[in-house]
């Protein structure tokens, strides 16, 4: 009986185990325009522009801004925590004229000295259709001279409240509508929001979530085990 009961505690500790989804995707690349892939039993909307590594990439020039993320086998799980790197090329102008020679430092400065609206990345958990859990964060790094952005990673670590969902939305909230894009030699006035190149970007990776539920094969065991326990007790009380 002491083995039947250990084997019957390895199932429920499998099942309450922490699985890794790290979008290492699978396929690595789809169509051109990208799709749906796989990572360890979840799948998930991605695209293949910018794709520089195996992480999940959101961006706003030309890739996507919105990614589902739920089981492959439609149960429900617990998403606990996710790593995440944010970039921002929104700015606002100064509120004084525009200085005249726009390759000046002080036109630059003027250019970007504005508060500008940050792009936040945000997470909607989803069960039965209805949302039930939702939580944003800010980019993690700002940075405008350079084109090799290497933002900086930030563990986030998600509520309660996404327990026991089935979807994870995460999504691109660009501050920004209408025609944004500007070159940064593009005249344009005091007070202007204004994005150089691209807006924002997030990639995220190594999503934290708890195992689904037990599968039916684990409640047969348990009810196996129930019954052969109760045909043994049976057995000696005849005695």
């Amino acid at each position: 009986m002491k083995h039947i009961f250990a084997a019957l505690a390895v199932c429920l500790a499998n099942a309450a185990s922490a699985l890794t989804v790290t979008f290492d995707h699978n396929p690595v690349y789809p169509n051109a325009g990208g799709g749906p892939a796989t990572s360890n039993g979840f799948i998930y909307d991605y695209s293949t522009t910018y794709l520089g590594g195996n992480y999940l990439y959101l961006h706003s020039d030309s890739g996507i801004l919105t990614s589902t993320i739920r089981a492959i086998s439609g149960t429900t799980f617990t998403a606990k925590s996710i790593d995440v790197w944010g970039a921002l090329r929104i700015f606002m102008s100064g509120s004084g004229p525009r200085p005249a020679d726009d390759n000046s430092q002080a036109y630059f400065q003027w250019a970007t000295s504005g508060i500008e609206p940050v792009a936040t990345l945000t997470f909607t958990g989803v069960r039965n259709g209805a949302t039930v859990a939702t939580q944003s964060i800010g980019p993690t790094q700002t940075q405008f001279t350079s084109d090799s952005v290497i933002p900086k990673l930030k563990k986030l670590r998600l509520s309660s409240g996404f327990s026991h969902i089935d979807q994870l939305i995460l999504t691109v909230n660009n501050p920004i509508s209408g025609p944004y894009w500007n070159d940064l030699y593009d005249p344009f006035g005091p007070n202007t929001v204004w994005c150089n190149d691209w807006c924002a970007s997030y990639r995220v990776d190594n999503l934290k979530v708890s195992a689904v539920p037990l599968p039916a094969s684990g409640l047969l065991l348990i009810g196996a085990i129930a019954g052969l326990f109760g045909i043994k007790r049976r057995r000696i009380t005849d005695y």
